[in-house]
C-alpha cells in the first residue's frame, strides 16, 4: 500500500495464481469478478488475457512447456467454473421465481395460464464455431451458459461447406464465430464466405477475442466477407445475443434486430 510502484494488473495476478497453482484463491479472484462484472468479462479480462501472458512468458522463455501446460489445464478448469456459477445462479432464480409464483397463487392473484394446446415457442436455433484452439470453445461455453431459449444445433470447428449447408437446411437463426488472437484475419473471412456461399442467410456474429480494438478497416473487411457482426469483447457478444434472444421471443424474428444492432455496435463495443 505505501509503494510508488503501481499494482499489477488483475490478469498478471491472475497469472501467477495460476503458476503457483493456488486454485482457492483462483476461484475467489473468479467468483468476485463475475458476481461484479458478469461471465464474459471474467472469462475475458482474466482466464483469457492469463493464457496470452503464458504464451508471451513462454515465448521469452520465463516459464517452462510444464509451467505453460499447467496454465493451460487450469485455466480450462476455470472456464468450467464460470459456467458452473452461471448455471447455479440461474437455477436459484428460477427457484426464487418459483416460490414468488406459489405466493401469488395462494394470495389468489395467479395470472391465467396459457392454453396448454398452443404449440410450444420455437427456441432461437443457433449454430457455433470455434476456430484454433480449444480456448474459443471455453469462450462459447460461457456465452451459451445459463440461455434456456436457445436451442444449440451444433458445434464445430469450422463452417465447412456440408456444415454450411447444414446451417440452411437445420433453418438456423443464428451463427456464432469464436476465435482467439492466434486465428488469423483471413481464416475468419473464409467461414463466413463458406456461409454465404452455401446459400446461409441467417445471422453471422464473429468474436474475435483480442486485447486490442479492432481497426475498423478489419471490421469492414470481414463485414465484407459476409459477417452481420464483428466484436473483440465477450461482454459485448454476450450483449448482442442477449437481444437477439428477446427479440426472437417477442417476433419469433430474430433478424429484425439486425439494423437495431448494427446501430448500436460501436456503442457495445466501447462499454
Amino acid at each position: 500500500l505505501l509503494s510508488d510502484s503501481r499494482p499489477l494488473p488483475h490478469h498478471i495476478s491472475f497469472f501467477q495464481r495460476m503458476l503457483a497453482n493456488d486454485k482457492v484463491e483462483l476461484q475467489a479472484i473468479l467468483l468476485s469478478a463475475q458476481k461484479k462484472f458478469g461471465a464474459a468479462y471474467a472469462m475475458q479480462r482474466l482466464v483469457l488475457r492469463a493464457l496470452s501472458h503464458a504464451d508471451r512468458e513462454l515465448g521469452r522463455g520465463a516459464i517452462t512447456r510444464e509451467d505453460h501446460a499447467q496454465v493451460e489445464a487450469i485455466a480450462s478448469d476455470m472456464s468450467e467454473k464460470i459456467v458452473s456459477q452461471v448455471e447455479l445462479e440461474k437455477s436459484q432464480a428460477a427457484e426464487l421465481d418459483a416460490l414468488e409464483h406459489r405466493s401469488d397463487e395462494d394470495a389468489g392473484q395467479r395470472e391465467p395460464s396459457l392454453d396448454p394446446l398452443l404449440p410450444p415457442v420455437r427456441k432461437l436455433r443457433v449454430m457455433t464455431f470455434s476456430l484454433g484452439d480449444r480456448r474459443g470453445r471455453e469462450a462459447l461455453k460461457v456465452l451459451m451458459a445459463g440461455r434456456d431459449q436457445i436451442e444449440i444445433v451444433s458445434q464445430s470447428a469450422a463452417p465447412t461447406p456440408a456444415i454450411a449447408r447444414q446451417c440452411v437446411d437445420e433453418l438456423v437463426d443464428l451463427v456464432v464465430i469464436s476465435a482467439t488472437a492466434t486465428v488469423s484475419r483471413e481464416l475468419l473471412e473464409a467461414a463466413c464466405r463458406t456461409l454465404r456461399r452455401c446459400g446461409y442467410h441467417g445471422w453471422i456474429a464473429v468474436g474475435w477475442w483480442r486485447v486490442r480494438v479492432l481497426a475498423e478497416p478489419i471490421r469492414r473487411s470481414l463485414k465484407d466477407s459476409g459477417a452481420d457482426y464483428v466484436t473483440y469483447r465477450m461482454k459485448a457478444m454476450n450483449r448482442m445475443i442477449n437481444y437477439a434472444e428477446n427479440a426472437h421471443e417477442k417476433n419469433d424474428k430474430p433478424v429484425a434486430t439486425v439494423v437495431a444492432i448494427e446501430a448500436t455496435s460501436i456503442a457495445i463495443d466501447a462499454v
